[in-house]
Formats: structure tokens, C-alpha cells, sequence
């Protein structure tokens, strides 16, 4: 009687035990996922902002054309307004 008792408190702590590892593993991921995120995103924003303070005169001069409003001439803009009014009204 002793034995199977023995025995049955075995399985009960090896069945716990094996829960409470499942259980730990399961928690320490959530917590590795979280941590990596924020060390990603703090990254991530670290390298776009050097990107940015090396490139940013480059990037402007190449897009100084299109902030300058008189490149298009008058003819375009007329003709881009009848088109976005519609097939009907472009006469």
C-alpha cells in the first residue's frame, strides 16, 4: 500500500513538474517577444534616423523639382483640370 502511494505522489510532482516547465517556457517567450520588439523598434528608428541625417540633402535636392510651383506650365494645369472633370466637359 505504502508503494502505490509512493508511486502516486510520484506522478503527481513529475505531472507538476512538467506543467510548471510548460507553463515557465510558455511566459518566458511573451516576455522574449515583448523585449525583442522594443530593442527592434528602438533599432530600427536608430538606423532610419542616421539614414535620414546623412541622406536628407540628397533626398531634397532630388525632389526640389516637384516642390517648386511654377514648373508646370498653365497649359498642363488647364488640361489636367478638364481631364479630372470627366470625358463630358473636356471641350
Amino acid at each position: 500500500m505504502a508503494s502505490l502511494l509512493l508511486a502516486a505522489i510520484g506522478l503527481i510532482l513529475v505531472s507538476g513538474g512538467i506543467f510548471a516547465f510548460l507553463n515557465f517556457r510558455a511566459i518566458a517567450k511573451t516576455q522574449a517577444e515583448k523585449e525583442a520588439r522594443k530593442v527592434a523598434e528602438a533599432i530600427a528608428e536608430r538606423v532610419a534616423n542616421e539614414y535620414l541625417q546623412k541622406n536628407l540633402a540628397d533626398i531634397m535636392n532630388a525632389y526640389r523639382d516637384m516642390m517648386e510651383p511654377n514648373d508646370i506650365a498653365r497649359e498642363s494645369v488647364e488640361q489636367m483640370a478638364r481631364t479630372q472633370d470627366g470625358p463630358g466637359e473636356n471641350a
